[in-house]
């Protein structure tokens, strides 16, 4: 016997989804930044964001896409719209999943170029929104999905 899914649930997923998404536009994923001549305070700083440089767009935008669907999702679980099925739950899980996965290699392949390049840097708020709202997302999806089967 299949239950409904608590509404609940999906309303967190929405928020953390619609958060994480807008978090990504606005906010830079990473930083860097290193001291030239000997100077104590940096000289130049370097940002990683959707919009800088040219190639994060195609980068983080399909974050930015998985997020917009799994709210997407989580909407027409909360409306109780007759698409919201367990094989679309399970895509969005699936692309939970997704979003996890390339945010530890995006972070992963960052960290490798700025221990080359820069003095000092650090991972910054796109970075744990994709993280956090990633990895919530997918326990709260796979408990809707445990829940409808």
């Amino acid at each position: 016997m299949t239950e409904q899914p608590d509404s609940g649930i999906l309303s967190g997923v929405l928020i953390l989804s619609i958060l994480a998404a807008f978090l990504l536009l606005v906010s830079d994923f990473a930083w860097g930044y290193y001291y030239l001549y000997g100077d104590y305070y940096p000289n130049r700083y370097d940002y990683f964001s959707m919009w800088e440089p040219w190639w994060g767009v195609f980068v983080l935008a399909p974050l930015f896409a998985l997020f917009v669907f799994n709210a997407f999702v989580a909407y027409e679980g909360i409306q109780k719209k007759p698409r919201f099925t367990p094989e679309r739950v399970q895509k969005a899980y699936r692309g939970s999943i997704a979003i996890l996965v390339i945010t530890i290699l995006v972070a992963i392949i960052f960290a490798i170029i700025a221990e080359a390049s820069y003095d000092d840097w650090d991972f910054d708020v796109a970075f744990y929104a994709a993280l956090i709202g990633g990895g919530l997302s997918a326990l709260l999806f796979r408990m809707t999905l445990q829940k409808m089967q």
